[in-house]
């Protein structure tokens, strides 16, 4: 059938094919949606009891420190993770890794999702973790959708009960991510590989609850027949041909002017680790070459923008095959702020950079419980792109930007704390110049600001007695020096 391109007016157009739950997007020149492919397959001994195998795959062992100097591990990748190798049920991870995709224009979280049942023993560990990323997604103003696997389905009854679960779980979410003109729950699949007739496609859709929008891995939407609404272009070359552009190229204008829906790509490079880590013996390498393979990549999806319905990064952070977008050592934030720049995204390197600092302030802090309650709200501004307040609470925690020869904490005395109506400031050093006293409440709201002389090495603030019972911190400034004091209002 020939893809169907509905010429309603523009508003009509967005308010009916792109049905985005309700959740808050980051505004953007580029018009389609865009979804991350997101692995939820990493463990840690913290958090799993043992490293898993894409950390390690067959010979890697992450306990061994490879860089003293930055604490670098060995894994099972040529690339390294900024924030080192991780747990993707870690809640400070998912946090981040959300936080920068939101940041980057991204609108769908597309979780490469192995279902309830199937032969692979680590089942159950992916369904946590699946859930607790989809969990967080509405809290971080994201939809989610699910690219399916059938790889280890043992039987119908396995992948029937997969969809049934996702009809139960996830397709009644309000943001759960629905595409086209009849609104339908948005379903790609890595293939199919394992059931790949049509007529066991009829037996397993009914288990959805509905019918999808459906899309398979790129020349194979033969293999569900009738149920295929598209198919979506994924990453491929011959080696020795250097041919990947070739095959995107090829489905850009062979195939997906013949579907209602079709996914487009974009992917920085692919090197896997196969070889290296005993593994297999490894697919092709497509160089990253910096940003140009993910420049050429997105120059294509500019080239056939006619034919591409929707965006899919892939992919978010599969170590194992290089093809990262989640920020690394190597290649630091340099994607994210490619594809900033291609959506058109009024945000930059300064706050995915924000977005790495909260990271680093949750593990500085993890003990803290007050510090964590100001860190959850410092996440809610990011998520409600207000990065500024987000980073006026950072400052507070660290004691600020200006923090060059901070107090030391004997240099300072507040008194009493916890207070009721006035708490003094008593300095053990001379000050000659004015000193400037701010009180902020946990969420960044400034509720005074003064500057005033010391009489007596004392300052006194006075009229507290309208707070609330609760945590609040004092900024004390002057010149070049900065410290925050943290009170308790009865």
């Amino acid at each position: 059938m020939e893809k169907k391109h509905i010429f309603f007016t523009v508003i009509v157009l967005l308010s009916i094919s792109i049905n985005f739950g309700q959740t808050s997007h980051v505004p953007k020149t580029f018009n389609k949606p865009v979804l991350m492919h997101y692995m939820p397959w990493f463990e840690t001994p913290e958090f799993n009891g043992n490293w898993g195998w894409h950390w390690t795959m067959n010979n890697q062992n992450p306990n061994i420190i490879v860089d003293s100097a930055t604490g670098k591990r060995q894994i099972a990748s040529h690339f390294y993770p900024l924030i080192g190798p991780y747990s993707s049920i870690d809640a400070d991870v998912i946090e981040y890794h959300l936080l920068l995709m939101k940041y980057a224009g991204v609108d769908c979280v597309s979780i490469d999702w192995y279902g309830v049942k199937g032969s692979n023993g680590d089942i159950n560990s992916l369904l946590a973790n699946s859930n607790a990323i989809i969990d967080k997604t509405q809290e971080m103003g994201l939809d989610f959708a699910l690219i399916l696997e059938d790889r280890f389905s043992r039987s119908l009854s396995d992948i029937q009960d997969n969809l049934d679960y996702a009809n139960n779980n996830y397709f009644g979410r309000s943001n759960y991510f629905r595409y086209g003109l009849q609104n339908k729950p948005f379903v790609g699949i890595f293939g199919p590989i394992t059931y790949q007739n049509e007529s066991d496609w009829d037996l397993i859709m009914p288990f959805a609850g509905e019918d999808l929008t459906f899309l398979t891995l790129w020349n194979e939407s033969s293999e569900v027949g009738t149920h295929a609404s598209g198919e979506y272009a994924w990453i491929y070359e011959v080696d020795a041909n250097n041919d990947h552009l070739t095959y995107l190229n090829d489905f850009y204008t062979n195939r997906a002017p013949l579907f209602n829906t079709t996914m487009g790509v974009t992917y920085p490079g692919f090197k896997d680790f196969y070889n290296e880590g005993n593994a297999g013996a490894g697919f092709f390498t497509i160089e990253h070459s910096g940003i140009n393979t993910l420049t050429e990549t997105l120059q294509l999806v500019t080239q056939y923008n006619t034919d591409i319905d929707l965006l899919q990064l892939a992919t978010w952070n599969d170590f194992g095959e290089g093809t990262m977008f989640e920020p690394t050592q190597e290649f630091g934030f340099s994607f994210l702020t490619t594809i900033q720049n291609y959506l058109g995204v009024s945000f930059g390197l300064e706050e995915l950079q924000q977005i790495h600092r909260l990271y680093k302030l949750r593990k500085q802090f993890v003990f803290d419980t007050d510090v964590q309650q100001m860190l959850d709200q410092a996440s809610t501004y990011f998520s409600e792109l207000n990065p500024e307040q987000a980073i006026l609470i950072m400052d507070n925690i660290e004691g600020g930007s200006l923090s060059i020869n901070s107090f030391n904490k004997t240099d300072l005395k507040v008194f009493p704390n916890p207070f009721e109506d006035k708490i003094q400031i008593h300095f053990e050093i001379n000050l000659n110049n004015p000193v400037s006293i701010s009180v902020y409440s946990l969420n960044g709201q400034l509720i005074l600001n003064e500057s005033v002389f010391l009489k007596d090495n004392m300052i006194t603030l006075n009229g507290l007695e309208r707070l609330k019972a609760g945590i609040y911190i004092v900024q004390v400034r002057t010149d070049n020096v900065l410290q925050n004091i943290k009170i308790f209002k009865r």
